[in-house]
């Protein structure tokens, strides 16, 4: 990637027509995005992974200003969490990072005033136990070619951003032996859900 950032960068000097200038412009960034990309996967791979048995909901709570500063005063959020605990087995250092990323996402979608709404449960899916944030957004949404390809790296429709968030979102997810689901409509917001294994205080002691 460096070698080809450099070439890329003294092409641009040289080049004076204004059509092939604009190529070489789209060939560095897409050279950054993909750099960016493989610092952020590195970044994840090399970062320890400190596995422990936690409460989603105190987690959340533990993070309401943070996420309330994320969202700034135009932008409501709600909270709805299960009265139950919600044990799971997880890095609280990179869930924290996940919540942060949704709400994030959540936060650019939404033009003016809305409202992001975060809630728990616990429910039965195949016959096992799991535990389930759902992070929903009144926001514009997005059509089915985009939710097709959201979670694919480098993936974007904002030209500011490297579209790094869902695909490290869902790799942490998958980390964790979850899995996450983006039910989401054009001009009608977006819903996430993601789906943890219920764990027990047991675990923690086997840890």
């Amino acid at each position: 990637f460096n070698g080809i950032y450099g070439f890329a960068q003294l092409l641009k000097k040289h080049i004076e027509n204004k059509e092939i200038l604009i190529f070489v412009e789209k060939l560095i960034e897409s050279v950054e995005k993909g750099s960016n990309f493989i610092k952020a996967l590195i970044a994840l791979k090399t970062t320890p992974c400190t596995m422990k048995v936690l409460d989603l909901n105190f987690l959340i709570i533990s993070m309401k200003e943070i996420l309330k500063n994320i969202v700034g005063e135009k932008i409501k959020i709600e909270f709805f969490l299960s009265k139950e605990d919600l044990l799971i087995k997880g890095d609280p250092l990179q869930l924290r990072e996940v919540l942060a990323e949704l709400v994030q996402n959540a936060k650019n979608a939404i033009l003016n005033n809305g409202v992001i709404s975060i809630s728990t449960e616990k429910i039965k899916k195949m016959d096992e136990e799991k535990i389930v944030l759902t992070i929903s957004d009144t926001g514009h949404g997005m059509d089915k070619e985009t939710l097709k390809k959201c979670f694919e790296p480098l993936f974007t429709l904002d030209p500011r951003k490297f579209g790094l968030g869902l695909s490290i979102v869902k790799n942490i997810i998958q980390k964790h032996n979850g899995f996450i689901e983006i039910k989401s409509y054009q001009d009608s917001g977006t819903t996430v859900k993601i789906y943890f294994p219920s764990a027990t205080l047991q675990q923690e002691l086997d840890i």
